[in-house]
């Protein structure tokens, strides 16, 4: 489960930024791999924004012009097929730069990102941000290799939903969503996140008839139990045993 990232002194404060500023940042993220020195200079580039939950920040087909830093709360990625489905590709917390392959090609979304939590982000102007990588070869490689690891984290996320079924599907996300976002508490590890079932189906690749089964195994087991918004997991070992392939193969940390 990921930590704070832990700053010396917060980087944003000396800015127009209130010092509240104090949320989990996500292990690999823009923030998490950037130096102080990078964080300071990118704070300068944008101004802060709040978005409530469930407002599009990022539209599928559309060429933004600003990207966003994210600083609180989480958005989700997704594709929307013209008959109405939607294919979710990934969660991003805070620490994540969105719309960055966007600023970097020039080209339109490929999908829509939305936000599930009320998020606040920096919001920074696409060609501001080229000129300052073009002048900064170190913040270069920073996105680089954030780019890098979403790339291989989609080829590795393809392997691993092939190799399982619905209930192995389930139970990779949810020991994701427990190492990312997991708060351990009385023996237990509490995920708080407002993902429907249907939009975790969205994200395995199954049904929400078949999700809702695979569910509905995991608590009858004693695997999980569910409230509203919340997943509390209560033997992630038994997770682990029913995701399908090794862990060095699959190369998620969160079965490792």
């Amino acid at each position: 489960m990921a930590g704070p990232r832990q700053w010396e002194h917060d980087p944003f404060d000396d800015l127009y930024f209130d010092g509240s500023y104090q949320e989990q940042i996500e292990d690999g993220s823009f923030l998490a791999s950037a130096p102080a020195e990078t964080v300071q200079a990118i704070a300068k580039l944008g101004w802060r924004r709040h978005f409530s939950h469930g407002t599009t920040l990022l539209a599928q087909g559309q060429t933004p012009h600003r990207m966003l830093l994210l600083l609180r709360g989480r958005v989700k990625v997704a594709y929307h097929a013209g008959d109405g489905r939607e294919v979710l590709f990934d969660i991003f917390g805070p620490g994540e730069l969105i719309g960055a392959v966007c600023a970097i090609d020039g080209e339109p979304a490929d999908a829509t990102t939305t936000a599930i939590d009320d998020v606040e982000a920096l919001v920074i102007d696409s060609a501001q941000f080229d000129r300052y990588l073009q002048a900064n070869p170190d913040a270069a490689r920073v996105l680089l290799r954030m780019l890098s690891r979403r790339l291989r984290k989609a080829a590795q996320d393809r392997a691993a939903l092939a190799m399982n079924d619905a209930l192995g599907r389930i139970c990779l996300r949810l020991a994701e969503l427990a190492d990312r976002y997991g708060e351990l508490t009385d023996g237990r590890i509490k995920i708080t996140l407002p993902l429907s079932q249907q939009e975790l189906a969205a994200w395995t690749g199954t049904s929400r008839e078949a999700t809702s089964k695979a569910l509905h195994t995991l608590r009858r087991r004693g695997c999980i139990e569910t409230r509203r918004r919340e997943i509390h997991i209560l033997d992630l070992t038994d997770l682990h045993q029913r995701v399908a392939g090794q862990p060095h193969d699959l190369h998620l940390a969160m079965i490792s």
